[in-house]
């Protein structure tokens, strides 16, 4: 973890989050109205990959260090992290099924579980991107080639909308930007 100030000047330098011997990879972070930076990543330390969370306070120490997300056989992999208000949306993909499906849970922002894990895309997902917006998260996702865009009740996790766009494309980006979804 490295912070820099809106000039660019160095506030943190490499402060360590994770301290054992095997990958941590895949980190994604976000940052809430408190000035408090939540990080996830995945972690095989389990010699399965999972998902684990750590969050660094206004003051840059960390407060919660290595709380592990997901408990389960399958690989959990490349998470994605959102703060909205109060709470912290979490998806990755996980290969309980067919193929790997992105999955959802919500915390609160002291990492305690609001909603447990949940499939909300059940299609064998490659890649994926997500953007936040007016209480929707939209899911851009790459599955056998073709991109497509869902969008999800960001209280329940439940898909509402399914817009497929028939391109081809590599990987999936998007952006919430004002009142607007860029992809």
């Amino acid at each position: 973890y490295t912070q820099f100030d809106s000039s660019g000047h160095l506030q943190e330098y490499q402060k360590r989050i994770t301290n054992n011997l095997y990958a941590s990879q895949n980190p994604s972070l976000a940052v809430d109205s408190q000035n408090q930076v939540h990080l996830i990543w995945q972690d095989n330390r389990d010699n399965n990959d999972e998902i684990y969370y750590a969050k660094i306070d206004a003051n840059d120490n960390i407060v919660i260090n290595d709380k592990r997300l997901t408990f389960n056989v399958y690989q959990s992999q490349h998470p994605k992290i959102l703060s909205s208000g109060d709470k912290l949306h979490v998806l990755w993909l996980e290969s309980r099924s067919n193929g790997k499906n992105i999955y959802y849970k919500q915390l609160s922002q002291d990492g305690s579980q609001l909603i447990a894990d949940k499939a909300i895309l059940p299609l064998d997902v490659q890649e994926f991107s997500v953007a936040l917006l007016d209480n929707k998260l939209f899911l851009w996702s790459k599955s056998a080639g073709f991109l497509s865009l869902f969008i999800a009740d960001a209280g329940t996790g439940t898909i509402t909308a399914n817009i497929t766009l028939n391109i081809t494309g590599s990987s999936p980006l998007i952006d919430a930007s004002q009142n607007e979804i860029i992809l």
